[in-house]
């Protein structure tokens, strides 16, 4: 009889097939805050069992102008807002195979503030550039 063993917690990591590359993201304004500890303990234990390189970043030290509503990106392919950072967070999402993100709950709010936005509708700019992105992430 064949006995099959599971990997304990003290095992080498095992290279997983569709996870390389794992993007962090917190939304919290509060640097080294419960947001982005827990965002990094989540890349750590991610990276310990799947052997993915990880990324992590903070909005709020980001340059990110909310979306216009213009739909320039529909015939353009790019966002029509050129003078910040939103197309360098782009590349950084298309290169992550999964995503971890971060917001902290304020007063009861589910979404974060950062540097007088939304982290939501920040991330609503992605929508309008999904296509660049993938659908399927």
């Amino acid at each position: 009889m064949e006995r099959r063993h599971r990997q304990g917690r003290d095992s080498a990591p095992r290279p997983h097939p569709l996870v390389s590359a794992i993007l962090g993201v917190s939304g919290s304004p509060r640097r080294e805050g419960n947001t982005d500890l827990l965002v990094l303990e989540a890349l750590r234990a991610l990276a310990e069992r799947t052997d993915a390189r990880t990324e992590f970043l903070r909005v709020a030290e980001l340059r990110i102008e909310p979306c216009r509503g213009c739909r320039a990106c529909m015939k353009l392919g790019h966002c029509a807002i050129q003078d910040d950072d939103f197309e360098a967070l782009m590349a950084r999402l298309r290169a992550a195979d999964l995503f971890v993100l971060g917001a902290p709950g304020v007063y009861g709010a589910g979404a974060a503030i950062v540097g007088g936005k939304l982290l939501l509708q920040v991330l609503g700019r992605v929508e309008g550039a999904k296509a660049r992105i993938g659908l399927g992430k």
